[in-house]
């Protein structure tokens, strides 16, 4: 509706002022025309007419922009309802409702990649995340995006062992112990001390080395995860004590 108002307001300002323009266009006629240097009063009355046409435009494009960026919204969260097409989302926010219709982009992540989801029926503890714009009221939700996330889980631990035919490791972690996937995708950045972060690679883990995994669990394996990423601190890693610089005492003479 806001959009709707300024592009009226917009009409109702520009065309008068585009039929003055045409009035001021003169009829053309096979007499030679004489070249004047100098303005009449019009025609710096329509130049000033076409500057003003050009700063409302700006003014009205950057209104929009504005409300647009309002009136957007993002969620974050596991499915508790669908009815119809209607969806109640629990996130940290807490519950919110939003709508789907079937202009709405169905797309899903698998494996760090998106995937265009094209028999998608969303369900209760699908773990989703909803992008769209508000209606004028702010009271509904409709979904111009909608991706399945894969639900993560955030481990932090150290290596208690490692299988390098598996290519598996077992983290300790607070709440026991782990095992993680090393798989194609799974990125790996490992700091090193002087150096910063770098690439990482599975051969570079060793007992002791600790790590923060992000990972989504193994449906068929109990406390079995597959990593997307690591951030892996190697055991070795500790700072560097700078050298002290050398004293020379030189003997005093005396006589």
């Amino acid at each position: 509706m806001k959009l709707f108002i300024l592009a009226i307001f917009i009409m109702s300002v520009i065309l008068p002022l585009n039929a003055l323009a045409q009035t001021k266009t003169s009829t053309p006629s096979s007499a030679p025309v004489k070249i004047s240097a100098t303005l009449k009063p019009e025609d710096e009355e329509l130049k000033n007419k076409i500057r003003q046409i050009e700063l409302l435009k700006e003014k009205i494009a950057t209104k929009v922009a504005q409300i647009r960026d309002e009136e957007k919204g993002a969620f974050l969260g596991a499915v508790k309802s669908v009815e119809n097409n209607s969806v109640v989302l629990t996130g940290e926010r807490g519950e919110m409702k939003f709508s789907f219709s079937d202009d709405t982009l169905f797309f899903k992540i698998e494996n760090n990649q998106k995937k265009e989801w094209t028999e998608a029926k969303l369900k209760a503890d699908d773990y989703i995340s909803v992008f769209g714009y508000y209606n004028e009221s702010r009271e509904l939700f409709p979904a111009k995006y909608i991706f399945l996330q894969e639900k993560l889980i955030r481990i932090y631990g150290k290596v208690a062992d490692l299988d390098k035919s598996e290519y598996t490791l077992k983290i300790r972690a607070r709440d026991g112990e782990k095992t993680i996937d090393f798989e194609k995708y799974t990125v790996t950045s490992q700091f090193v001390a002087g150096s910063g972060s770098q690439k990482g690679g599975f051969s570079k883990f060793t007992i002791g080395d600790t790590v923060s995994v992000i990972g989504k669990i193994n449906p068929k394996a109990e406390e079995r995860y597959s990593a997307l990423r690591i951030l892996h601190l190697p055991v070795s890693v500790s700072p560097t004590p700078a050298a002290s610089p050398s004293v020379t005492t030189t003997p005093k003479i005396t006589s």
